[in-house]
């Protein structure tokens, strides 16, 4: 576990202990060895009292979004529209992601440098403060002069203040996607009729419930497979690759902790891997064996878990996108998310580039995630 530095609060020095260490796993590990669709630089910068990690890129090749806008806002978008509830706008909303692809290309939108970055589908801030917005991007823009400069995962829901400070700052919103958020369990989650299944479950499954103290190289090994076959193979490759390297590692330096179900021969069934900053915890990490019956509830099983640790310690949970209407049953929001970015020191082209994104994005992706619930 990592420990804080002389002079530095408990709770903020284990923040920055943690950023720390897990900058330093990727410089020892290397980034391949641990998210295998990925290539980036992590290093880390201090924001006030706070130690950030920072990811930086040149338009490096990546396979995953949590780098590259590019994936997130044209390929992921590619693979997201046949899903969609209302066929008829496919075709349209194909042409619409073909002028982001050029639109995007031409902006070098890849050439980016993420603050807050944890390489993960939701960043948790901790309640990151930034006393000084102007004097944080004058900085980072003397420092990297041709980047674009953003942070993910941002929403009203857990971050209002910051997005006003960035907003102040010269900050524009780009929005990304829906996530769903419960922060009130007794009046929005406990008394609901999937919530008593799902407790019902937890209570007569055959598997073995265990919060993992450490992780094994068989466990770590069977979590990344499960995971794999969620969000690999049945959602997108285009999801970060996480190796059992990464599992282990993240593990050990406190970032992630463990919640498994195991079969009676011991082997992991389904698992959950939690990430908690301040008072808000999100779930990177779900895997199940797709294989398996779906009247074993092996997923329901996973997110019981998370559901039930987010209450019992009082925290707030960010269950992240997808599967929207089963965490609607279960007493979840959805909340529009965003991507802060500056682009105030890039050339005028590169400028209206994502500025025209963010405006179609407002105009067209936002209302469609509101009225489809998605």
């Amino acid at each position: 576990m990592p420990v804080p530095e002389q002079g530095e609060d408990n709770t903020t020095g284990c923040m920055n202990a943690l950023a720390r260490a897990y900058a330093e796993g990727f410089r020892t590990h290397g980034v391949g060895a641990l998210i295998r669709n990925l290539a980036t630089h992590v290093e880390t910068r201090r924001i006030g009292e706070r130690e950030v990690v920072l990811t930086v890129n040149r338009s490096e090749p990546t396979d995953t979004y949590v780098c590259s806008p590019h994936t997130a806002f044209v390929r992921y978008l590619r693979e997201e529209i046949p899903t969609l509830p209302m066929r008829a706008a496919h075709r349209p909303l194909g042409l619409l992601v073909s002028g982001f692809d050029r639109l995007l290309k031409a902006a070098r939108v890849d050439d980016i440098v993420h603050l807050n970055n944890w390489l993960l589908s939701t960043n948790l801030t901790g309640g990151l403060p930034v006393p000084d917005v102007t004097g944080l991007s004058r900085a980072l823009t003397e420092e990297f002069p041709g980047s674009l400069l953003a942070i993910r995962s941002l929403n009203e829901w857990s971050n209002a203040e910051l997005l006003r400070d960035l907003v102040a700052g010269g900050w524009d919103l780009v929005p990304s996607r829906q996530v769903w958020v419960i922060d009130d369990f007794a009046r929005n989650w406990a008394d609901r009729r999937d919530t008593k299944r799902d407790r019902d479950l937890a209570g007569t499954t055959p598997l073995r419930r265990e919060a993992l103290r450490q992780v094994s190289e068989t466990d770590a090994a069977r979590i990344a497979h499960l995971y794999g076959l969620l969000y690999l193979q049945k959602y997108s490759r285009l999801n970060p690759d996480y190796s059992p390297e990464f599992i282990r590692f993240a593990h050990e330096i406190g970032m992630l902790r463990f919640i498994v179900f195991r079969d009676e021969a011991g082997t992991i069934q389904s698992a959950v891997g939690c990430f908690g900053l301040g008072n808000e915890i999100t779930t990177p990490i779900v895997g199940y064996d797709t294989a398996k019956p779906a009247g074993d509830g092996l997923y329901r099983l996973a997110t019981w878990a998370i559901f039930d640790l987010a209450q019992r310690e009082g925290l707030w949970l960010n269950l992240s996108s997808g599967a929207a209407g089963f965490k609607r049953n279960r007493g979840a929001r959805g909340v529009i998310e965003y991507s802060a970015v500056y682009t105030r020191h890039l050339s005028r082209p590169r400028r209206l580039a994502i500025a025209a994104l963010r405006r179609t994005l407002d105009g067209i992706a936002v209302p469609i995630m509101r009225r489809y619930q998605l």
